[in-house]
Parts: C-alpha cells; sequence; structure tokens
C-alpha cells in the first residue's frame, strides 16, 4: 500500500471515529437531560442502563480505534481507562489520546 493511499485509509478511519464519537457523545447528554426532567424512577432506570451500555460502547469503540491507528494492544487500555474514569473528563482525554495516537501513526507512514 502506497503512504498516500495509507494515510487515506488513516483519514478516513478518524472521520468514523469521529463521527461515532460524537454521536455517542450527544446521546449521552440526551439521556442526562431526560434524566434531569423526570421523576418516575422506571424511567429513570431505564435511561441510567442506557447510559451505561453507551458508557460501555465509547470505551470499545476508544480502544478499537487507538488499537486500529497505533497497532499496540497496549493501546487498548486507553478504552478501559474511558469506562474506568466513566466521568464526563474520561471520554474527551481519550478522545485527545487517540487522535494523538493517529497523528502519531501519520508521522510515521511519512
Amino acid at each position: 500500500m502506497k503512504k498516500e493511499e495509507k494515510i487515506e485509509q488513516i483519514i478516513e478511519e478518524w472521520e468514523i471515529f469521529k463521527t461515532i464519537y460524537l454521536l455517542v457523545i450527544f446521546f449521552v447528554g440526551v439521556i442526562m437531560f431526560l434524566a434531569n426532567s423526570t421523576e418516575n424512577s422506571d424511567y429513570l432506570f431505564l435511561l441510567f442502563i442506557l447510559d451505561i451500555l453507551l458508557k460501555l460502547f465509547m470505551a470499545y469503540h476508544v480502544a478499537k480505534y487507538a488499537y486500529i491507528f497505533s497497532g499496540k494492544k497496549s493501546d487498548i487500555l486507553i478504552g478501559v481507562l474511558g469506562f474506568v474514569w466513566v466521568g464526563f473528563i474520561g471520554p474527551f482525554i481519550a478522545y485527545f489520546v487517540v487522535k494523538k495516537i493517529k497523528n502519531d501513526h501519520i508521522k510515521k507512514v511519512h
């Protein structure tokens, strides 16, 4: 595979990562908004389950793309850490770490 093709593939994978990442962040925000606007305990429980599933998916997503960009299994820990940090800041840190890995991979291809 030529350098240009490899770089195009990395950029294409990055766009996919970024789109899914932003969608998950949007849906987590919607869930937080809905949870704050209701007092129905059954509805809150459903929102809680959806929130946990989205955060698990986010951890998987970040780990998968960290591995795709770096090729190192040790970078899968980034996704695990994103889940451990489950709070607001963890996924954002993971986003920038995957972005750095992607940029490093592009530099290595050059």
